[in-house]
């Protein structure tokens, strides 16, 4: 009764606190798209902005430097969540925008502030401003030729903690351009990248992980978290402007290595951030070597340019502020925008309470008169950076004359400033260090209870099989549905709802009391983009107490399925459009077997189509049979063929052709029974072995529901357990492997352990009675076409505490002199050999929802079969459980 006088408190507050703060913030993110370049010269960009407040509000943005452009549409969606008691509104909005140039840019949030409505406020006590910057950069990449990307990454509006317990929250971050990502605190609200700037009490950051850490906090109620994510290339690259500029961006490693540098060294202070000023070393003996590792400059006139450069370090920061002063007009243009996305906004959040999707599309043709005039201001910034440059002639001429990065070749050296400016046809353009900066915020909140137990499982639910792992990269196809399976358990609460956050249009439903299904269906418009989506598992127990579950993130990539494969009497041509893990796996994408150059991918392929072309009994081809056909199959992979087993295959595209046939074949999987001995001095004992579904041991794999379906590196849980009516037994596993068929001896098998030693270095032990053995692992695939996995064990009883039998000496090293000890007969029993399975990896092709599934899959998987001289792509809903063949290398009429 108290529990619940604490919680009808509780809510009483949230309801008299909102009812102040209608639109107060509870967090928010934003990412940007480069659509190209069209024929007119102009540049289209897509901004992504999620706010999330407690009613229904929507903050615009301002442009806060450079030109931000004119937006032609606007397209915003919205809709309510409930965590338990806990109201809050997700609003989306997609501005699509139009650029003159390329140049870089900032935006700003929010455009407006009412602390009375909560306006511009976020949803805490003492109440703090909340302020976003994002700085987007669409320079041409030297490494890739595209556009720059930003990387992609959002969490869920509100996470909720017991006071007692601490949790880990790790930020899912993925770059469409390979970039490594940053996460960081800002500190310093004067460069507008945070309100509140800085941690809440209670927490810590790890920034290298990018992952949040709730230790302890006595304050309950609502936290604001701001973080600031960054990404930097992995070498130097430039990035090149419209307008003929360019600028240099480095890696991280390298930008902290240079500030170290800055930190012992008084004279390249500036060198970090200017490369030209490196030629400032001391007047030394013609300080080339030291010049040429950084920029390979030419530096004669030691003496006279050694005096000249502190007048040019002190010039960049003046072109850093002119950013500032050339984009004050910007925001007039801007802030017209948000009295048209938002017109109809305040009448419709009360009838769209539940979890509808309303889309408001406007289209701005007046708005885009405003273009011109925030474009002529444009120029104004331009023509700066050579103002800028011709104050510093001495760096800017001497780093052309050796280096390929700077385009100039001017061979004087002369310190007068007037002759460098001409010279220079692509001025460098002095930006920020990473390539682009982007906000991330959301909230923690504090509940007033105590967690009895902090072990994940007991109250805070565990994610179990088949949610895929957090991080992971799955694939979509444009119109198709994408459905992820999402599975938790808890032993003493109950599971309550599934809280899910992720692109318009998304969707989820309940089809059991622990299981979720997720939906969504990509559109034209989101061809070759990247979408996080995350979730957090919620649970209550008998007094309504909320207990969350760690958050999930997964990055989904939109691609199209389109696929051809053609059969002929001798031949199998397939044609895949290169989607985004196609074009980044590009260079390791094999046939089955390679090792003909005919089998070679880039002999028939092209820019946009991955093209094979293979006789039926070359490339790895292997034959399978069903009720009525002969198959002939193959799989483009980027699995190393080198290796046993791979973890991170990427990319998996399998494709058959199928030939009617007379004779029927039938196989099929069974789950094996308890193994049972009788042995002298141990009479009658029985070795059981079973999958289960979570660490906790509590349920097992169901025979029936054989062959168990597995993804890639999802841990898998085995438990071993020996029943004899003998006292004083133990049971000791000596060694484990994996085979791809149900045969202890085959010659393909992997080692887990051996001589009671662990071998994979994924294998966890978990703590089990002495007649139990209890261990885990990550799924793996064997490379080639295997689609099943086998675990064979080596198993013998003791008699507890004899010192020198097998199961007292434990591991046993290889390089040990006595591996196998004699068995005495009352000690210990023979060595038996037990196995289960099959674990069938389970694909995208798996699914029973129509076209290629795409739920939990590590890989893309396009299964493709053709009937004779048929180029139609066939999708199955689960893969033939026949056996297969070799085909032999000769042909056959």
């Amino acid at each position: 009764m108290a529990s619940l006088t604490v919680l009808l408190l509780h809510l009483l507050l949230m309801l008299s606190s909102a009812s102040a703060w209608y639109y107060s913030y509870y967090g928010g993110s934003l990412t940007f798209t480069p659509k190209g370049r069209y024929s007119d010269g102009t540049y289209k960009v897509e901004l992504r902005n999620r706010q999330n407040t407690i009613y229904c509000n929507f903050n615009h943005y301002s442009c806060s430097s450079g030109d931000c452009g004119s937006q032609t549409e606007t397209t915003s969606t919205y809709f309510y969540s409930n965590s338990m008691g806990f109201y809050y509104c997700q609003y989306d909005a997609v501005n699509k925008i139009t650029l003159n140039r390329n140049l870089p840019f900032e935006i700003r949030y929010p455009t407006y502030v009412n602390p009375y409505y909560g306006q511009g406020i976020w949803a805490s006590s003492p109440w703090v401003y909340w302020v976003m910057t994002a700085h987007v950069d669409l320079g041409t990449r030297s490494d890739t030729g595209e556009s720059n990307r930003s990387p992609i990454t959002t969490m869920l509006p509100v996470l909720r903690v017991t006071r007692n317990c601490p949790r880990s929250y790790n930020m899912a971050v993925f770059d469409p351009d390979g970039d490594k990502v940053r996460c960081r605190i800002p500190t310093n609200s004067s460069t507008n990248e945070c309100g509140r700037c800085g941690l809440p009490a209670g927490f810590s950051f790890d920034q290298n992980s990018c992952s949040l850490k709730y230790i302890n906090s006595n304050q309950h109620g609502t936290h604001p978290i701001e973080l600031v994510v960054e990404d930097f290339p992995n070498k130097p690259i430039t990035l090149s402007y419209s307008d003929g500029s360019y600028t240099i961006k480095h890696p991280l490693s390298v930008l902290r290595r240079k500030r170290a540098l800055t930190t012992t060294t008084a004279a390249p202070t500036t060198t970090t951030e200017y490369p030209t000023t490196t030629t400032a070393a001391p007047t030394t003996t013609t300080a080339a070597p030291t010049t040429t590792t950084e920029y390979p400059t030419t530096t004669t006139a030691a003496p006279t340019t050694t005096t000249e450069y502190p007048t040019t370090t002190t010039e960049y920061p003046t072109t850093t502020t002119e950013y500032p002063t050339t984009t004050t007009e910007y925001p007039t243009t801007t802030t017209e925008y948000p009295t048209t996305t938002t017109n109809t906004q305040p009448q419709q959040q009360i009838s769209n309470h539940n979890n509808k999707y309303p889309t408001t599309t406007t289209d701005y043709p007046t708005t885009t008169t405003a273009a011109p005039t925030t474009t002529t201001a444009a120029p104004t910034t331009t023509t700066d950076y050579p103002t800028t440059t011709t104050a510093a002639p001495t760096t800017t001429t001497a780093a052309p004359t050796t280096t390929t990065d700077y385009p100039t070749t001017t061979t004087t050296t002369t310190v007068a400033p007037t002759t460098v400016a001409p010279t220079t046809t692509q001025p460098y353009r002095t930006t920020i260090a990473p390539l682009s900066k982007l906000p991330l915020q959301f909230t923690v909140y504090v509940d007033y209870h105590y967690a009895p137990s902090c072990l994940d499982g007991d109250y805070f639910p565990v994610f179990s099989s088949p949610t895929p792992r957090n991080g992971v990269n799955l694939p979509a196809y444009v119109n198709r549905t994408l459905e992820i399976k999402v599975k938790s358990e808890a032993q003493y609460t109950t599971i309550y709802d599934l809280v899910v956050t992720g692109p318009m249009g998304i969707s989820k439903r309940q089809i059991s009391t622990d299981e979720y299904i997720i939906n969504w269906t990509p559109t034209e418009n989101e061809l070759n983009d990247h979408f996080p989506i995350c979730f957090v598992s919620e649970a209550r127990d008998m007094y309504y107490q909320v207990f969350q579950s760690e958050p999930r993130c997964v990055i989904v990539d939109v691609g199209s399925d389109e696929t051809t494969v053609t059969c002929n009497e001798t031949t199998i041509t397939v044609e895949v459009e290169k989607s985004y893990l196609i074009r980044h796996n590009e260079g390791k994408l094999h046939l089955n077997d390679f090792s003909n150059a005919s089998c070679d991918l880039k002999t028939h392929s092209n820019t946009t189509h991955l093209v094979a072309v293979m006789s039926l009994n070359t490339c790895g081809t292997t034959v399978e049979e069903d009720e009525n056909n002969i198959i002939f199959k193959n799989m483009i992979t980027s699995g190393d063929p080198t290796k046993i087993i791979s973890r991170q295959n990427d990319v998996e595209i399998v494709f058959s052709c199928a030939f009617p046939k007379r004779t029927n074949l039938t196989l099929g999987f069974k789950h094996k029974n308890p193994y049972i001995f009788t042995e002298k001095g141990f009479g009658a004992f029985t070795f059981q072995f079973e999958f289960f579904q979570s660490q906790r041991f509590r349920k097992q794999i169901e025979s029936s529901t054989y062959p168990v379906e597995v993804y890639l590196k999802q841990m898998i849980f085995m438990q071993i357990e020996a029943t004899t009516s003998i006292p004083n037994t133990e049971l000791f596993v000596e060694s484990c492997k994996a085979t791809p068929y149900d045969n202890p001896n085959s010659r393909i098998s992997y080692t887990i352990i051996e001589n009671g030693c662990v071998r994979d270095n994924t294998v966890v032990i978990y703590n089990s009675s002495k007649s139990q053995f209890r261990f885990g692992m990550e799924a793996f695939e064997f490379i080639g076409a295997h689609e099943e996995v086998y675990i064979t064990c080596s198993v013998l009883l003791c008699e507890t505490g004899v010192r020198g039998s097998r199961c007292s000496q434990g591991c046993i090293n290889s390089n040990s002199r006595n591996l196998r000890v004699k068995r005495e007969a009352a000690a210990q029993s023979s060595r038996h050999t037990i196995s289960q399975g099959p674990l069938h990896l389970a694909k995208i092709s798996d699914s029973q929802a129509s076209g290629p599934s795409l739920n939990m899959g590590l890989n893309i998987i396009f299964v493709v079969g053709c009937l004779l001289a048929c180029g139609v792509v066939i999708y199955r809903s689960r893969r033939s459980k026949a056996k297969y063949q070799p085909l032999p290398t000769f042909e056959t009429d």
